[in-house]
């Protein structure tokens, strides 16, 4: 690889042709992603040959057991790009004219290391999660129910972010890891005002507004991009639907058998596995809710509540993660 950017991204010691929007690590050891972006756009992007498993904006290749592909597509101009990954170690990226070279970097940070993730056997969650005593406390949910608002409140408050949109999770023996993401908040307005942040003020996400209005907020601990050692996970908040009808926010514990359907509901990229991978996801998620504690977190829908569920969340988080006496 003629030119080389190196980062640290969800425990993988990635290296990359051309820049990411992250934090470099430096350049020295081993290397477990390579990413290569072509240098030109590709004119034809041929997908002719095997059927997807699914095809719309978003197509799934299965070409062989260890190597899969996405394709994605704008309707609107009929741009593509896909990426390829090869045994969740190599990613190779085309594209063809109309795409916009930033947002595919953006992209790369979530699908794309997401893919290989998958492809290397990681459980990945659509969570967001902060640090509390020296543990991981993720927030677990789907799109619109308040995850970066309630991790941003928390930040906020004094935690540490952990990660955000996306959980990989290190299953060990006797206990389960959290490996750090991408050190950026993605916020919309009523979360950069959870942090007394000027939303027009912050960069945006994406150039394209159509993907996503959010902007973001540099959340990192000043680790300088190096490899920075997974917390191990000490509580699971399931973030229900606001309900315009609670009142006082309330947390309640799940039992393993239900803590498992919501943990299997909310595995990111859960839709490119095959039964195999489903299997093999479905035990490890099982060995999470009987290592780690699962809650269900019920709340209204003002936004003025929040800082009560925060007080409430860090207490809760403070008495899980607390240190076993002796």
């Amino acid at each position: 690889m003629a030119a080389a950017f190196r980062y640290t991204i969800y425990g993988l010691a990635v290296r990359s042709n051309q820049p990411l929007p992250a934090p470099q690590a430096p350049d020295e050891g081993p290397v477990d992603l390579d990413i290569h972006i072509s240098a030109r756009p590709d004119r034809s992007l041929d997908w002719s040959g095997p059927e997807p498993v699914y095809a719309g904006t978003e197509s799934l290749w299965r070409l062989d057991d260890h190597t899969w592909r996405l394709g994605y597509t704008d309707h609107r101009s009929g741009a593509r790009w896909d990426l390829t990954c090869e045994h969740g170690a190599r990613i190779t990226i085309r594209w063809t004219e109309g795409i916009s070279i930033p947002d595919l970097r953006t992209f790369l940070l979530n699908s794309a290391v997401t893919i290989a993730l998958h492809l290397r056997g990681t459980p990945c969650l659509h969570a967001s999660g902060v640090v509390v005593n020296e543990r991981g406390a993720l927030l677990l949910g789907p799109s619109g129910t308040g995850k970066s608002t309630t991790a941003a409140a928390l930040v906020a408050a004094g935690s540490e972010l952990l990660t955000d949109d996306i959980a990989a999770l290190d299953l060990r023996r006797h206990r389960v890891r959290v490996q750090r993401g991408h050190p950026r908040l993605r916020l919309l307005a009523d979360s950069a005002a959870a942090m007394n942040e000027c939303f027009d003020r912050l960069p945006p996400v994406w150039t394209d507004p159509s993907f996503s209005t959010k902007r973001y907020l540099d959340a990192s601990a000043d680790a300088g991009g190096r490899r920075r050692a997974p917390v191990e996970l000490g509580v699971v908040y399931v973030l229900t639907p606001r309900d315009a009808e609670q009142g006082e926010p309330a947390i309640t514990p799940l039992a393993p058998r239900e803590a498992l359907r919501w943990l299997l509901g909310y595995t990111y990229g859960g839709g490119w596995l095959d039964a195999q991978r489903r299997a093999r996801l479905f035990q490890s998620l099982a060995r999470v809710t009987e290592l780690v504690p699962v809650r269900r977190v019920h709340r209204g829908d003002r936004l003025a509540d929040l800082p009560k569920l925060v007080d409430m969340l860090s207490e809760d988080a403070a008495l899980v993660t607390a240190p076993c006496p002796g």
